[in-house]
């Protein structure tokens, strides 16, 4: 007796704990099954936004930012070459507001674009020259120059361009060549007059050389290299 009443005594602790493991694995499966319901609820608000930015993002698409007079220019000219791409006033006016923004490369791309349409449209050439000029091409700005020179040989620009590139290449007979065409073309040219007079100072041809001098005075009164170019003459 005193055996079976121990037996019973100490089976009862393992009958007693089966109810314990069971609600423990019920409240574990209840805890799984509200974190599986977080996290989906949390998934689906960011789909949610994020479907709703892309489609706020399509219906309303950014502004581009433009951020000077010069781009919104430039922007307008692009909207009309949209237009009319044939329009090629408009593309070497694009092309020199590219010039400034210091974009030569596209400059150059569109005056090229330019000149395949009409190869000897003085403005595409002359300003191709400039281009090449401000990027340290010489010898392209002169071809460009001479090509536009020929094709408009009535406009002196293009020989001015070539007389002071002869000229700060201290090739000053080439100089006055250039530059003489140049005051024939564009005698109001103060400049050019300038420039003219000091090659010819500079080889030695005084006559001249007062004579363009005072030109020079007779445009630009207060013009001080003029000024000082006369006196060295007058001095000498």
């Amino acid at each position: 007796m005193t055996l079976s009443r121990q037996r019973r005594t100490m089976s009862a602790p393992n009958r007693s704990s089966e109810p314990t493991d069971s609600a423990t694995v019920s409240k574990n499966t209840h805890s799984q099954v509200n974190r599986f319901f977080a996290v989906a609820t949390i998934l689906v608000l960011v789909a949610f936004f994020i479907l709703g930015g892309l489609t706020i993002k399509r219906a309303y698409p950014p502004v581009p930012l433009i951020r000077s007079g010069l781009e919104r220019e430039l922007a307008s000219y692009q909207g009309r070459l949209e237009k009319k791409p044939e329009d090629i006033e408009t593309r070497v006016a694009a092309a020199k507001i590219y010039v400034r923004l210091g974009k030569t490369k596209m400059a150059t791309d569109e005056l090229n674009r330019v000149l395949k349409m009409r190869p000897k449209y003085w403005d595409g050439l002359f300003q191709l020259g400039l281009v090449y000029l401000s990027d340290g091409k010489k010898q392209r700005a002169i071809t460009q120059f001479k090509k536009a020179a020929n094709a408009k040989p009535s406009e002196g620009l293009a020989y001015y361009q070539l007389g002071l590139i002869a000229h700060g290449d201290k090739r000053f007979e080439t100089a006055v060549k250039y530059l003489e065409k140049t005051v024939k073309i564009s005698p109001v040219l103060a400049d050019a007059h300038y420039y003219l007079a000091n090659s010819y100072q500079r080889l030695g041809h005084k006559g001249p050389a007062k004579q363009h001098y005072e030109e020079a005075l007779r445009y630009i009164p207060d013009y001080t290299e003029a000024k000082k170019g006369l006196a060295g003459v007058e001095r000498d």
